[in-house]
């Protein structure tokens, strides 16, 4: 805790952590002061819970006007409304709106900087310390679109990240009372009109502690065409409540589940009275729906303050690079390690460039070492070609990175050595898999 306050204090406090949770449906911001013990979630009344902000736009006929979130869902018979702004950015084709064509990434960049028009009412953009997107799906189109909308956005920061709700989830559970996530957690998320399940489990046998998260979809279970009348009603959210309370005793069986999270507005009202009660039995239950965007900021500020429990801790999902990478080389006349890539980084974010001089040969071993204690992988680049030199007497220049959750991607390039020897121009990549 000392040394965490110590870097605290060197920080500047009145600096603000932003999570954005980026949905199809509904978005949401939450936000942090670097040293406030729980963030805050921006809310459409003030004093009121109303967090959800529509994922929608709405272009008013005849002029160049548009509203976004409710405002938009209330101006709809004055023009013309936009929905499902990811899903449209991620399909690429052309959105037409009074004969008019739109790129669909223009359209979520939009309502994106409405968002942020909206966080200026009370955050100053020279406020921003970081700014955290969480999404339920990371995949290299997703990645591509937020590089798009950050690029376009202006921020007065460079600390700018992307992680998935897993990931949010784990952060934010890391700043609960520990007893709740002493075993293990699940969360029942019936947002964005999908239900869906999260459990969360450490693996307490090793240093740092993993935790992994396993996700699962129910398309049994629909959540949309709610019935008008009252008697049809009735019986759609009872037969609603015992399919989850299936999916709940199948998915706590006879685990040790400490806590229960049900979030999302589906969980409005008090229909699931079944499930509720499974639950209880012998595990505290919460209900809310800002724990990916709560979670987002906690996961900026402990990178920020270089938390300990960070340190403690390692979350290893889907977008997470699960192995060390390294090679081999000499030092100073010792053999020894060189880190390529840490485990734990997300896969989209890491990124190694440097020099080497070749002692001899033209192969170089790359070690990749899984943590899940499968035998280590050796992948072997030849480089081809490369002009034959006296010992050490060839530089080569380096690029690491992923291209994919479990795809390395390394290119060389040959750099001769100074005056003596020319560079030849040579490139050489290899791209090998890790899973």
């Amino acid at each position: 805790m000392i040394e965490s306050m110590d870097i605290l204090s060197k920080l500047n406090t009145s600096k603000v952590v932003i999570g954005i949770d980026l949905g199809d449906i509904t978005s949401q911001i939450s936000y942090g002061y670097l040293g406030q013990e729980v963030p805050e979630t921006l809310s459409l009344v003030a004093g009121g819970e109303q967090y959800n902000i529509p994922t929608l736009l709405c272009k008013r006929d005849g002029v160049n006007q548009w509203f976004y979130g409710r405002e938009a869902k209330k101006k709809q018979d004055e023009g013309t409304l936009i929905e499902n702004l990811l899903t449209l950015a991620k399909e690429g084709n052309l959105v037409v709106i009074e004969e008019t064509q739109f790129e669909p990434i223009e359209l979520l960049i939009l309502y994106v900087k409405k968002l942020f028009s909206l966080l200026s009412t009370v955050i100053g953009t020279d406020k921003y310390a970081t700014v955290i997107f969480t999404l339920d799906v990371l995949d290299n189109k997703t990645i591509e679109i937020l590089d798009q909308i950050t690029a376009s956005l202006d921020l007065k920061t460079e600390h700018i990240s992307y992680q998935s709700h897993e990931e949010s989830f784990f952060s934010y559970m890391l700043h609960q009372e520990k007893m709740l996530w002493s075993s293990q957690v699940v969360v029942c998320d019936a947002s964005d009109g999908i239900f869906k399940t999260l459990r969360m489990e450490m693996n307490r046998k090793t240093t740092p502690m993993i935790a992994l998260i396993e996700k699962e979809i129910h398309p049994e279970i629909i959540l949309s065409n709610i019935p008008e009348k009252k008697e049809e009603e009735d019986a759609f959210y009872k037969r609603l409540d015992g399919k989850i309370a299936s999916v709940m005793t199948q998915l706590c069986g006879d685990r040790n589940i400490t806590s229960a999270y049900l979030i999302g507005d589906s969980f409005a009202g008090e229909w699931y009275k079944q499930s509720l009660r499974f639950l209880c039995m012998g595990r505290r239950v919460f209900q809310g729906n800002n724990m990916y965007s709560k979670g987002a900021c906690y996961s900026g500020i402990d990178k920020l303050t270089d938390a300990q429990i960070t340190k403690e801790f390692v979350f290893l999902g889907r977008d997470k690079l699960k192995a060390n990478v390294g090679m081999r080389v000499f030092r100073k006349g010792e053999e020894g390690y060189f880190a390529l890539l840490d485990a734990g980084h997300s896969w989209y974010e890491v990124k190694k460039e440097f020099d080497l001089i070749l002692d001899s040969g033209n192969q170089i071993d790359i070690l990749a070492t899984p943590l899940n204690g499968k035998e280590p992988i050796v992948a072997t680049i030849t480089l081809t070609g490369i002009p034959v030199r006296a010992k050490r007497a060839s530089r080569i220049h380096m690029t690491v990175k992923m291209t994919g959750e479990n795809t390395i991607h390394i290119t060389i390039k040959d750099m001769g050595f100074g005056e003596f020897f020319k560079s030849s121009d040579l490139v050489w990549t290899e791209e090998f898999e890790i899973s």
